[in-house]
C-alpha cells in the first residue's frame, strides 16, 4: 500500500460506499461501567472529545520537569556525544506511539526494540514526546518523512529511556458541547477538584477504543485460554463498533481458520482490523496461539494491562460507592507480592484467573514487575478552564499513570467520535492560543491534510 493511501483512508472509502444504516454506531456514553467505573450517577452535560486531533494536545513532561513543547522549534546539537539519537516525535492524527514506532522501524530498517520512549501517547490526538533511537545514522533520520508524524533530531546520547521514565503529561484540550457552559460552573468544579482530587480510574484508551474489549482478551490469557483469546480478537462483537465492522466480524465467524478468506473479508477495513491482520500474518506462517500472541507482543502486553486496570477500576468504584477508607495506593496485578494477592483475590477467583502467574509465563511480552502500584487519588496541577463558543478549553498537568479523560469525566458525560453527536460546532480551535500558551498554527498547517481526513472520517459514522 502506498504511504499516502493509509489504512484508515482505505477504510473511509469502504465506509463511504455503504448505506447509512450500515454506518450507524452507538455512542460510548455508557462505556464507563463497561470498564469498571461505576461512580458517575449524577447528571453531567454531554461533551465530545477528539473531534479533530488538535482538540486533544499532549506534551510529555520528563522526569526532570521539562515539557516537550509541541510549538517550540528544535535543531540538532552536535555538542553532545553518544551512539544513539535523541529526537522529538510530533504526531497528529489517528496513529499512536506504537504505530508510529512500527512505521519508523520499517522505514529505517531497524528492529522495533531499537526505538525507546517513556510513554505511549494516544492516537486521535496531537502529541509531542521524546524518543531515543539505537542503530540509526543521523542522516537517515533527518531524511525520514511521513505525513502522519515528524521526527526531529535533538542530539546524540548514550542513555536509553525506558517506559515509565517520565513525570507526567501536560494537556491542552477542547471538549465540544451542545450547550453553553458557564465560567461560574467551571470555576466551582475546579475549586472542588483542587480540594478533593479525582479518583484515579483507568480511562477508555487503556481498553483500546472504540471496541473496549482488551480486558476480555487479557482475562482469557490470564485463564490460559490462548486460542480463545485469539478467536475473540477476530470475532467477539462490541456494542461500541459501527455496524459495518460488526458485519465483518460476523462474516469472519463463517470462515475462521481459512486464512486467505479471512484476509479478503478484512481487507476493506485495514484500520479497524490492523491488529487482527498482524495476528493473521503470524497464524498463516504456521505459528501456534502462544507464538502468535508473542508475535503481536506489544498488543498482548496491553491486553494484560487492560485486565489489571479493569480490576483496579472495579475496586476503586467499590471503595467509593461503599464509602470505605480510600488507601493511598493500590497494587497492580502484574506482580507476585502478597499485597497484590490479598487485594485482588476475590476478583481473581470470580474470573477463574487465580493461576495467572503460571498462565502468562509462556507469553514473553507480558512483563511482570516487582511491585507496581498506582495512586488512588490524583490532583491535577495548574487546572484551568475557559468557556468558548465551541465548548470548554482545559489546561492541566497530570502525573504519569493518570488519565485526562478521568478528570474530564467529572465535568462531562464524555463521548469520542465516531459517531458524531448532533449540535456540536465543527470549527477548528487553536487551544494553545485560547489559553495564551502558544499556538498550533504550524501544526494545523503541516498536518492539514491529516486533520481534514480525520474530520471526514468521523462524519461518515452516524449516531444510532
Amino acid at each position: 500500500m502506498d504511504m499516502e493511501q493509509r489504512a484508515w483512508e482505505v477504510e473511509a472509502q469502504s465506509l463511504a460506499a455503504l448505506p447509512s444504516d450500515a454506518r450507524k454506531q452507538k455512542q460510548q456514553s455508557n462505556s464507563a461501567r463497561h470498564i469498571g467505573i461505576d461512580i458517575f450517577s449524577h447528571a453531567r452535560p454531554r461533551g465530545v472529545l477528539k473531534y479533530v486531533p488538535t482538540d486533544f494536545v499532549v506534551e510529555e513532561e520528563s522526569i526532570d520537569g521539562d515539557i516537550v513543547r509541541i510549538d517550540e522549534p528544535v535543531s540538532f546539537e552536535e555538542t553532545a556525544y553518544g551512539q544513539h539519537i535523541a529526537a522529538r516525535l510530533t504526531k497528529c492524527g489517528m496513529y499512536s506511539t506504537l504505530q508510529a514506532s512500527l512505521e519508523l522501524s520499517h522505514a529505517l530498517n531497524i528492529p522495533l526494540e531499537n526505538i525507546h520512549y517513556a510513554g505511549v501517547k494516544d492516537g486521535q490526538a496531537t502529541t509531542a514526546q521524546r524518543l531515543v533511537i539505537e542503530g540509526v545514522q543521523l542522516e537517515a533520520l533527518q531524511q525520514f518523512r511521513d505525513p502522519r508524524f515528524v521526527i526531529e533530531s535533538l542530539h546524540r546520547t548514550s542513555e536509553i529511556i525506558r517506559l515509565g521514565e517520565l513525570s507526567g503529561n501536560h494537556f491542552s484540550i477542547l471538549v465540544r458541547t451542545t450547550q453553553t457552559i458557564t465560567q461560574q460552573w467551571l470555576d466551582h468544579m475546579i475549586a472542588w477538584i483542587n480540594q478533593h482530587g479525582v479518583v484515579n480510574f483507568y480511562g477508555p484508551q487503556r481498553f483500546y477504543e472504540p471496541r473496549l474489549l482488551s480486558h476480555i482478551f487479557g482475562r482469557l490469557i490470564f485463564q490460559g485460554k490462548y486460542d480463545e483469546a485469539l478467536k475473540a480478537l477476530f470475532l467477539m462483537p462490541s456494542q461500541f463498533e459501527p455496524r459495518a465492522i460488526a458485519n465483518v466480524r460476523s462474516r469472519l465467524s463463517g470462515c475462521y481458520g481459512r486464512f486467505d478468506d479471512m484476509r479478503r473479508v478484512m481487507s476493506a477495513f485495514p484500520y479497524s482490523f490492523a491488529v487482527e491482520l498482524r495476528a493473521l500474518d503470524a497464524m498463516q506462517s504456521g505459528k501456534n496461539a502462544i507464538d502468535t500472541l508473542n508475535a503481536i507482543g506489544d498488543q498482548t502486553h496491553y491486553w494484560a494491562l487492560a485486565y489489571t486496570s479493569l480490576l483496579a477500576n472495579e475496586l476503586l468504584s467499590e471503595i467509593v460507592l461503599k464509602k470505605k477508607q480510600m488507601p493511598e495506593e493500590l497494587p497492580l496485578l502484574l506482580s507476585t507480592t502478597k499485597w497484590t494477592w490479598d487485594t485482588y483475590k476475590k476478583q481473581l477467583f470470580r474470573d477463574s484467573t487465580q493461576q495467572y502467574i503460571d498462565n502468562i509465563k509462556p507469553i514473553a511480552a507480558i512483563r511482570m514487575s516487582k511491585s507496581p502500584r498506582v495512586s488512588t487519588v490524583v490532583r491535577p496541577e495548574g487546572l484551568r478552564a475557559v468557556s468558548v463558543p465551541e465548548g470548554v478549553v482545559f489546561e492541566f498537568s497530570l502525573s504519569k499513570g493518570a488519565y485526562a479523560t478521568t478528570l474530564l469525566s467529572y465535568f462531562f458525560d464524555l463521548v469520542t467520535p465516531p459517531p458524531l453527536i448532533a449540535g456540536i460546532s465543527h470549527e477548528c480551535v487553536d487551544v494553545k492560543k485560547v489559553l495564551g500558551s502558544g499556538s498550533l498554527k504550524h501544526i494545523t498547517s503541516h498536518f492539514q491534510r491529516e486533520i481534514e481526513s480525520v474530520q471526514k472520517f468521523h462524519e461518515l459514522i452516524v449516531e444510532e
